[in-house]
């Protein structure tokens, strides 16, 4: 059984997929980026897709965790649910900063949701259906999620049209929801069709819930275990059986991270549980700590990297003078064509000093990461 102290391989889990994150998040030059280090431009899926739903499911393991032990000690469901709120409101409230200076520094409008928005809430559903205690209705909660969301996106698109089922940017029932609701607060929003479209929309944030479910569902077998290589072999076995499954069903629902579709949420469920298997095997049954260190440092502080990173990127985007020639230039820009671009591309094309900036970005923000880890310093939301 798990005891009060931390999971390691978790937080090595975390940390491989906030680090992969930041390598996606910068690139150098976002018209050179290796296939598998962009997200898919709609249907499909590549590694970059992996990370967001890696985080949910993540977030899901956690929080059993940290919530059952407490209702144990007799903690009330009132002091649990002041905490929940508390935390969901800080979450979205710096997913709402995050989105100010993105504001500032690149996009014409003011964009509501994002990344840390939707951790916040679907942490707020998980939350409330964890606090029911209740395993059959997660479990069941999993597949009706999956089931009525496709069966709204069929349904919509059988009506208006889309017999293909390819469902289109702006003309799918969740980008209709969200221009209702946000309007103009999309990510993208088109001033002449009044259609929006936001990739951490509000209506594709209901089947991230079952993302997070899986990681719930997953918790509450690690607080239970007796038998490491049985706990090993059943998260490997549950994850191949998750991937093959999702794998199929693409042919049924395509893969989709903007949309979320069920599809997309089986399939990388099934890598999550695969990969928290192999960490969970190497980490806290073979003891292999030392290599795994820096994922550790990294995943002890994730959402303080991740909140760092995604305010230093856009204000080197923001950060913008005239040059001689009365050209507008960015401090990125400026840093990526002068050391980079000028000194590798030469010799070895645009990608590799593309993704060596976004590298770069990962190593530095190790630093902070360690120096966090060593003086024990642990950012509690």
């Amino acid at each position: 059984m798990i005891e009060k102290k931390r999971l390691i391989s978790l937080d090595a889990f975390r940390g491989l997929t906030i680090a992969f994150m930041l390598l996606v998040n910068n690139a150098g030059d976002w018209d050179h980026v290796y296939r598998q280090l962009e997200h898919a431009g709609w249907n499909g899926c590549t590694a970059a897709d992996m990370v967001f739903p890696f985080f949910v499911f993540i977030m899901g393991v956690a929080m059993p965790l940290g919530i059952i032990p407490q209702l144990e000690r007799g903690i009330s469901i009132g002091q649990l649910g002041r905490n929940i709120l508390r935390r969901t409101a800080i979450l979205f409230g710096l997913g709402v900063i995050l989105s100010t200076v993105a504001f500032w520094s690149y996009m014409d409008h003011f964009r509501l949701m994002g990344v840390l928005q939707r951790l916040a809430l679907t942490y707020l559903f998980l939350a409330i259906i964890i606090l029911l205690n209740n395993r059959s209705l997660e479990a069941a909660l999993f597949w009706v999620i999956l089931i009525l969301y496709a069966g709204a996106l069929f349904l919509y698109a059988s009506t208006h049209g889309d017999s293909s089922f390819a469902l289109p940017m702006f003309y799918n029932l969740s980008d209709l929801i969200d221009t209702k609701i946000l309007g103009s607060m999309n990510y993208t929003y088109d001033k002449i069709l009044l259609l929006g479209h936001d990739p951490e929309g509000l209506f594709s944030t209901i089947p991230s819930i079952s993302s997070g479910l899986a990681g719930v569902f997953c918790g509450r077998m690690l607080l239970e275990y007796k038998s490491a290589m049985h706990t090993f072999l059943k998260l490997i076995l549950s994850g191949l059986g998750m991937i093959t499954l999702g794998f199929l069903s693409q042919y049924v629902i395509p893969f989709n991270k903007n949309l979320w579709t069920p599809s997309y949420v089986i399939y990388s469920t099934g890598w999550a549980l695969f990969s928290l298997g192999i960490f969970f095997y190497l980490i806290d049954v073979k003891k292999y700590f030392k290599p795994f260190y820096p994922l550790i440092a990294y995943g002890s502080n994730a959402i303080s990297i991740y909140f760092a990173a995604s305010i230093v990127a856009p204000l080197t985007v923001g950060i913008r003078w005239i040059d001689a020639a009365g050209e507008s230039v960015r401090l990125k820009t400026f840093m990526y064509k002068s050391t980079y671009a000028q000194l590798i591309s030469p010799y070895f094309g645009d990608y590799i000093p593309s993704t060596l900036w976004g590298i770069t970005y990962v190593i530095l923000f190790f630093f902070l990461a360690d120096w966090m880890f060593r003086k024990k310093l642990f950012v509690k939301i």
